[in-house]
């Protein structure tokens, strides 16, 4: 396996990589379907100046604008997002899915 694409439909139009044969050889007997996606993103602390900030925001959307970046991240089956607000949805969105999840299986924090 190379990574699952979450999205490879950008890629190969009509193709569910998740019911591919190899898959299912790696999910135990009695796993229902599920996905699960890793997110990555850049943090600052809160006191971080805003124009340093920007300057890294900036130096990261070229980085995501160059060719060689794209394809590699294309490669790899990553969709990159440079903005804060979709990073925002995506967090708010996640925190409340996996917090429902983890209090119905019982999970404490430590």
């Amino acid at each position: 396996m190379y990574g699952w694409r979450g999205r490879i439909g950008m890629m190969v139009p009509s193709v569910n990589t998740t019911m591919e044969s190899e898959f299912w050889a790696t999910v135990p007997r009695g796993v229902p379907e599920y996905v699960f996606k890793d997110h990555y993103a850049i943090f600052t602390s809160p006191s971080v100046p805003a124009s340093v900030v920007g300057v890294l925001a900036a130096a990261v959307k070229a980085a995501l604008a160059e060719q060689q970046v794209q394809d590699l991240l294309t490669e790899l089956g990553i969709i990159a997002y440079d903005d804060k607000e979709t990073l925002k949805q995506l967090l708010e969105t996640e925190t409340i899915k996996w917090s429902k999840i983890l209090k119905a299986a019982g999970f404490q924090p430590a």
